[in-house]
């Protein structure tokens, strides 16, 4: 983004959006999205950085080490496994299939892992 500040800063506008002005995403879904998607992507920067904020967000060390492992029954809510399901099959398929597309929190849907 050094070379093409336009294209930095759209990137920035594009992540304050998502971050900050969507009111689909509690703070603790928004933060087990970005800890799934640093686990796929195996980004340590991303992980060790938002660990801490997750904590804020009310996510206990065990919710943490599932999310680092990949575990949706290490979270104890169906939105929360949803949340793991979803942003795992975005981030490393970069697609849905018609199941995860159609999933919600218990539906019993258990490609979203939101069985109750």
């Amino acid at each position: 983004m050094l070379l093409q500040p336009g294209v930095g800063e759209a990137r920035q506008a594009l992540g304050a959006a998502i971050r900050y002005r969507t009111t689909a995403l509690s703070t603790r879904d928004r933060e087990i999205a970005v800890l799934t998607v640093a686990r796929v992507l195996d980004s340590a920067y991303e992980r060790f950085a938002h660990e801490a904020v997750a904590r804020v967000a009310g996510l206990t060390d065990g919710e943490i080490d599932a999310l680092r492992n990949g575990e949706p029954a290490g979270l104890d809510d169906a939105r929360g496994r949803l949340v793991l399901a979803t942003t795992a099959a975005l981030a490393s398929q970069n697609d849905l299939n018609d199941d995860g597309y159609t999933a919600r929190p218990g539906t019993g849907s258990a490609r979203a892992g939101c069985s109750n």
